[in-house]
């Protein structure tokens, strides 16, 4: 489970404009960049210059964001567990302010999630997997309240995809394709409006993984279209309606494990081919989408006919 909340934790988040532009614009350049120190630094100047509640809310998550990242670092270079701790709890501590100021805004949720994440990684309150249904929730809220937040919702695909299933926890591995396709295609659509301030590649690896753990045929793909089309339309709950998104969108005429490589193939191809200097993330994203691919052909990209029919049996 450590290494399933940890992974999980690997996120990326985009900025937000309001009123304190080009300040926050700064900050989150400098944190793009890496520089967390100097992100924190003119956050906390810009802290008692809040005019309102809502601006004063964008101040607090993105100290917060800072807080774990720069607890991140004391890990890079070995500081103590005290010293990793301290940062993280003062970035959920950041989260509860951001929430309590404006709890209309979404990533005050989004990073208490990450920070209580990394707590627990440190206490091992993991193990006893009665965290991860306040985790959830978290993240539920932010999808709640933003529901074209990509990041969001490839996180919530990696839980689902990494946390154990029933009668022990909420994972579920078809759910968790439909939300990271609901991720992919947000970013798309971000990408085609030009909002999207640089692409992170990380929902389309993250639809890439949960495919090939899945594991399905081309046949059962398409007998599950109809039903899942139905159950996403007659949801009313922002998360649930997307456990089924899947069922509203093309898919190809081919096993899952075969649309998993070939979605790695092309991201990897569009990051090594890409114009622009990588950012510090997708370095990261590229190497691991490199070790994922080397991985499943080391192990056996294509499935054999008995895992296909064991994984047949054992999801719904």
């Amino acid at each position: 489970m450590k290494g399933t909340l940890s992974a999980i934790l690997l996120m990326a988040i985009g900025g937000v404009a309001c009123a304190l532009n080009p300040s926050l614009g700064r900050v989150d350049e400098l944190d793009e960049q890496g520089k967390y120190e100097q992100a924190r630094g003119i956050l906390i100047v810009l802290l008692p210059q809040t005019a309102s509640q809502s601006e004063n809310a964008e101040v607090l998550w993105r100290l917060s964001r800072e807080s774990l990242l720069l607890g991140d670092e004391q890990i890079s270079i070995g500081s103590s567990n005290d010293t990793v701790m301290a940062a993280y709890r003062q970035g959920k501590r950041y989260a509860d302010a951001a929430i309590s100021a404006n709890p209309k805004n979404p990533k005050g949720y989004f990073w208490k999630f990450c920070n209580m994440g990394k707590i627990a990684l440190l206490e091992g309150a993991v193990n006893s997997l009665g965290i991860l249904p306040e985790l959830r929730s978290l993240l539920a809220r932010t999808v709640e309240l933003d529901p074209e937040d990509a990041v969001a919702f490839h996180t919530l695909g990696q839980l689902y995809a990494k946390v154990p299933g029933w009668p022990f926890s909420f994972g579920n591995i078809d759910q968790a394709v439909s939300l990271a396709r609901k991720s992919a295609a947000l970013l798309d659509a971000q990408i085609r409006a030009g909002t999207s301030k640089g692409i992170d590649y990380e929902p389309y690896i993250g639809l890439a993984s949960n495919l090939h753990q899945r594991n399905w045929d081309a046949t059962r793909r398409r007998e599950r279209m109809r039903e899942k089309r139905s159950k996403y339309l007659s949801a009313t709950d922002v998360m649930e309606r997307n456990f089924y998104f899947e069922g509203m969108v093309f898919i190809p005429n081919e096993s899952d494990r075969e649309e998993a490589n070939r979605i790695l193939e092309k991201t990897i191809a569009k990051m090594e081919f890409s114009s622009s200097p990588p950012t510090k993330l997708q370095t990261t994203e590229l190497a691991e989408a490199r070790t994922l691919l080397s991985g499943w052909f080391v192990g056996g990209s294509t499935a054999s006919a008995t895992t296909a029919e064991a994984t047949r049996k054992a999801r719904p």
